[in-house]
């Protein structure tokens, strides 16, 4: 019996590991989480927070959430749009999300990937709108379960919980569909 391969080429899974490890160094480390989460009073003495807090996590399951659906979409997105486009998109939405993330909230510290993903699940939900996804068993297309995933975030926008950052995760999810229209517009003008 043969093994099954898993090609690890993916960016996705790169992304992963980088989260991973950040994880790791953050929890072992507590200065690693001071110099790289976001604080909204120290962005202008430190820039790089607006993309370094994409790679730390509150706790494991804030972590596992989030690295379990870039795995889950991510490498699909990156299948149909390649590895330049995926992290353009991966990174510009995380980034256009923390940038939200500062005008709601900005008191609070904010760390994590979620605006990032989301905007990786908004491309995919323009491109592939009827890739069937099984929440809870059930065989639901992406178009439904993202209406769904963004009612709630908008609905947390206006009655938020604390340490959800609901600003970065529907910005980044609309700007993720945005780039996600100039990309297809390109692929159609061709």
């Amino acid at each position: 019996m043969e093994a099954m391969k898993v090609n690890t080429n993916y960016v996705c899974f790169k992304l992963i590991l980088l989260n991973v490890v950040f994880f790791v160094l953050q929890k072992a480390i507590p200065l690693v989480e001071n110099a790289l989460i976001l604080y909204p009073l120290d962005l202008m003495s430190r820039p790089w927070m607006i993309v370094s807090a994409m790679f730390l996590h509150g706790n494991f399951n804030h972590l596992f959430q989030n690295m379990f659906a870039l795995f889950m979409f991510g490498i699909t997105l990156e299948q149909i749009i390649g590895k330049k486009k995926f992290l353009y998109i991966y990174f510009a939405t995380g980034i256009i999300g923390n940038i939200a993330g500062l005008f709601f909230y900005p008191m609070s510290p904010s760390l994590g990937a979620s605006g990032a993903i989301m905007g990786v699940i908004g491309a995919l939900t323009l491109i592939r709108p009827y890739t069937i996804v099984y929440f809870v068993g059930l065989p639901l297309p992406l178009i439904f379960i993202s209406a769904a995933w963004i009612l709630i975030d908008l609905t947390g926008m206006f009655f938020p919980q604390p340490g959800i950052g609901y600003a970065a995760h529907v910005f980044g999810f609309f700007s993720g569909v945005i780039i996600a229209m100039y990309l297809k517009r390109k692929w159609k003008s061709r």
